[in-house]
């Protein structure tokens, strides 16, 4: 990573480079203010790399500044309006926010761009526990489950909303 930050020194701008440092420090987890200085000197080189716009936008989540997260999915959607990840993060973001119904249209939309992979259904999941739409919630679990059996989080998720339910003995065997 110190060549590449050599290289930049001399030339701010350098794709290649800056790239380049940019996976250095993202597989890394290193220093995530730096991270995303990287990352947003990238979206000034590159406006259409809607990637790098959904990992600025996980970077402004983890901060918990929700609204500029939303703002970066929002632009990254736009680039990209068939990513179902984008939609799932986006409808997680506004969750966070309590914008419950408006995270579940992002929730659905990710399903049915992409009904194969199993968070989607977890994520949309807790916007339904949320609205307090329990059966719901626990459909969308056990989808969740049938697709990623071992994933123990999703048991644990199904588990909480049966106990939300009363239904303490099935609650207990998740």
């Amino acid at each position: 990573s110190l060549r590449y930050e050599q290289i930049l020194e001399i030339n701010h701008e350098d794709r290649g480079a800056l790239l380049n440092l940019n996976i250095c420090y993202h597989n890394t987890n290193k220093d995530i203010d730096y991270i995303l200085k990287l990352k947003l000197k990238i979206e000034k080189i590159m406006p259409e790399n809607h990637e790098n716009l959904n990992d600025i936008s996980d970077i402004f989540y983890d901060k918990k500044q929700f609204k500029k997260s939303l703002d970066y999915l929002n632009t990254a959607i736009k680039l990209d309006p068939k990513n179902a990840k984008y939609y799932n993060n986006r409808g997680i973001v506004k969750d966070d926010l309590k914008d419950y119904n408006k995270a579940i249209n992002d929730h659905n939309r990710a399903v049915q761009l992409d009904s194969e992979n199993s968070s989607f259904y977890n994520s949309r999941a807790v916007t339904k526990e949320n609205l307090k739409d329990y059966i719901g919630a626990i459909k969308d679990y056990n989808k969740a489950i049938e697709l990623n059996p071992k994933k123990a989080n999703y048991y644990n998720n199904r588990g909480t909303v049966k106990d939300n339910l009363k239904n303490y003995k099935e609650a207990i065997e998740d």
